[in-house]
Parts: C-alpha cells; structure tokens; sequence
C-alpha cells in the first residue's frame, strides 16, 4: 500500500512539472469528514524499553474513527496548500499493568498537494509535508526503577507525547460545482519526543518512532 502511494503520488507530481492537464479548485476551500487511523511503531506497544529507567507499554486501538478537517487554498489549477488535520479516540492496555484507557490521536499534516485530472470532474492527487502528531492518554501506567535501589511506582494521570515528522498521501476527488468529495490513503512518519503529565515531563529519553496511517472520506466546499 504504501509503494503504490508513494508511486501514485510520484505520477501526479510528474504531470504538475511537465505541464500536463490538471486541474482544481483555486482560491479558498474548507471540508471535514470522517477519518480513521492505526499506529505501528513504538506506540503500539511493540517496543516497551523508553531507556534503561524507564518502561511503558502503551497499545492503542488497531484502527479507531473520528473527524477530520481540511483547509486549503489553490494557487494554481495544479497546485495547492493543504492543512489536514485528525482526531480519532482508541483504546489503549498496557502490558506492564491492568490497564484499560481512553486514548486521543491528533494528528496533522501541512505541505503542498498536486492535482491530475482524470475524467471531467475526478482527479487524482498527491500531497507531502510536515506532520505532527499528539497523543493522550487518560489513564497511563507508568513504571520506573532506579538500578540497586528497588524502587518503583504507577501512575494512573493521563499522559500526553508531542511529536513531528514527516507525511505523505493520495487520494481521488469527485467535482460537483463548488462541492469536492474525496477519498485519501496519508502516511504520517512522526517521531515523539516531548511527554507531559504521567509523572514525566519536558523531553523523553529516546524518542518513540511511529508510523500514523489514515483513511479519511471528506465532502469540501470551494469559496471562490
């Protein structure tokens, strides 16, 4: 999935830069729907070791629905910035403790989408940016030890980790006058470093490398 992504994503890049029949909505457009999102990586509880002191265990929902919305504005015919941003709620466990907690994943992307058009009024697009990711847990276990000393603790305070990276997607949209609906497959590489909350605080020992997939249907609406 994500070669043909990165493959589709290419193509439409390819059309903008050689001149090819694109075409889009200019000037100022706004949309939200509906999206889904799933986490591999350190996030998903596969890798639990932060640094030698500290453990977490932290799994959320293999793939959880919330709302998204899109703001953009179209330079050209071919080109666009774009703003997307997701919310979706999981449930996360640990495996260090009984645990069973409420989790938000907030996500964003913003950088440039290119448009190829395929039929009248569908086109395919590209986008690439910078993401950004927040995820926050309502009720956290957290473990830590000092080497000799014996000590350890739980604490159940919601969490919250703040990182940002790198993303990418495709997608199709159907025209219909001012109103755009669209389908798009985004891959958000985001790197968590900051955590707040949970008994930690300021920047994480390691950061907890994560890869943030989503599926988002969105209904958009021209202003120009």
């Amino acid at each position: 999935m994500r070669n043909l992504a990165a493959t589709l994503m290419a193509l439409a890049m390819l059309t903008l830069l050689g001149g090819g029949m694109v075409v889009a909505r200019e000037g100022f457009y706004l949309g939200g729907g509906i999206a889904n999102q799933s986490v591999s990586g350190d996030l998903d509880g596969s890798e639990a070791i932060i640094s030698s002191s500290l453990t977490v265990a932290i799994i959320p929902g293999a793939l959880d629905t919330g709302l998204s919305v899109l703001v953009g504005y179209g330079f050209t015919p071919a080109l666009s910035v774009e703003y997307l941003f997701a919310s979706t709620s999981h449930k996360a466990s640990s495996a260090l403790v009984s645990l069973d907690s409420d989790a938000t994943l907030a996500t964003g992307l913003i950088g440039l989408r290119a448009n190829l058009l395929v039929e009248d009024n569908l086109e395919l697009f590209g986008r690439f940016g910078f993401s950004s990711g927040i995820a926050t847990y309502a009720d956290y276990a957290l473990r830590g030890s000092i080497v000799g000393g014996g000590f350890a603790y739980t604490s159940t305070d919601s969490v919250t980790f703040t990182g940002s990276g790198v993303g990418y997607g495709v997608g199709a949209e159907l025209l219909v006058d001012k109103v755009g609906f669209g389908a798009s497959y985004t891959v958000l590489n985001v790197d968590f470093e900051d955590a707040a909350g949970g008994g930690v605080s300021g920047v994480l020992p390691s950061k907890l490398s994560s890869t943030i997939t989503q599926l988002a249907l969105t209904v958009t609406y021209n202003f120009n």
